[in-house]
């Protein structure tokens, strides 16, 4: 036993430091705001469904897509393209693409629906608050994983487009440079992220942020005096 009654004075001081420990054990819960307060953040704009707010970057490649495809009809090389297939792909990929992004705004509602999922776990305990937390954490990450994947369909749909009109275009006239600046912008999706990527990103960087070091107390062996003492250690993680 400990031979010092100082040792039991330290332990007891060192004791606050276990409960540290404990609330750094879910980052879930410690991250400001939490998975779930983000989505009830998110819901009023949700709701609003604005037609041009969550993929601006796809919406413009797809509106020119659909702009060069029009444009094509009257300025297509006969020889190259006698059928129009290169307007007509233009066409296709730029209205669909254009009309399922305007759709989306109205019609996903990922938040609403994750909060409303995570709200199923009832009680006030750490176990029913952390579950509700991670299925907000697994709503807000899917909807940007959806989107990333939208972006990248965005833009090989319009660069192959508009590549495509480009090389069948009569040249001289103002669709040609059209054709390029389409295959140009096809990049945006990529560069301007959709809106849930940006949340996504958000939450997470805030998640990072609670990771530091963990403090607790711990007993020591002294090879030098063959005893035990109290200690503190700190513990990383990331």
């Amino acid at each position: 036993m400990f031979r010092n009654p100082l040792i039991i004075l330290l332990l007891l001081s060192l004791m606050p430091l276990t409960s540290i420990a404990n609330d750094y054990d879910y980052p879930e819960l410690m991250v400001s705001p939490r998975a779930t307060e983000r989505l009830q953040l998110e819901l009023d704009r949700e709701n609003q469904g604005k037609l041009f707010a969550n993929q601006l970057g796809s919406q413009i490649a797809y509106g020119l897509t659909l702009v060069n495809g029009i444009m094509m009809m009257g300025n297509t090389n006969e020889v190259d393209d006698a059928d129009k297939n290169a307007s007509k792909l233009g066409l296709v990929v730029g209205a669909v693409g254009l009309g399922a992004t305007m759709w989306m705004a109205r019609s996903y509602s990922p938040y609403s629906d994750g909060l409303r999922n995570a709200n199923r776990i009832t009680g006030k305990d750490k176990r029913a608050q952390l579950g509700r937390e991670r299925l907000a954490e697994e709503a807000i990450n899917d909807a940007a994983k959806l989107g990333k994947r939208l972006d990248y369909i965005a833009m090989g749909s319009t660069l192959v487009a508009n590549l495509y009109m480009a090389s069948v275009v009569e040249a001289d006239t103002l669709t040609e440079p059209l054709t390029y600046l389409g295959a140009a912008t096809s990049i945006l999706p990529i560069i301007f992220k959709n809106y849930w990527t940006k949340v996504s990103n958000s939450q997470n960087s805030y998640k990072k942020k609670v990771y530091g070091p963990i403090g607790f107390n711990t007993i020591l062996f002294d090879k030098a005096s063959k005893t035990y003492m109290p200690g503190a250690s700190l513990a990383f993680s990331f």
